[in-house]
């Protein structure tokens, strides 16, 4: 599904996997031209970056905050990896 041809880390967060896939299936569903996994985080630290970074360089790309990655995955659709940084205003609510 995923279109991957390294194996993932055993550590790899299965959300990750999860919403990948998701993304995959829904971009598929909807006749998309492509496919977006975006972690929306709001962590001032952006924790968990780390973990993201694991999973996207099994893809092949090592995506910076704010800026999409076109991954190597070999799906019917191109899949772009992202994690982008939410306003931390709404942390105060």
């Amino acid at each position: 599904m995923l279109g991957l041809n390294n194996e993932l880390p055993d550590d790899v967060h299965y959300q990750l996997v999860h919403r990948t896939a998701s993304a995959v299936i829904e971009a598929q569903r909807f006749g998309a031209h492509a496919a977006v996994m975006l972690v929306h985080s709001f962590s001032p630290e952006n924790r968990w970056f780390e973990e993201f970074l694991k999973f996207a360089e099994a893809f092949g790309v090592r995506p910076e905050v704010g800026r999409l990655a076109r991954t190597s995955a070999q799906n019917r659709l191109p899949l772009d990896l992202g994690w982008v940084h939410g306003d931390e205003r709404f942390l105060l609510a």
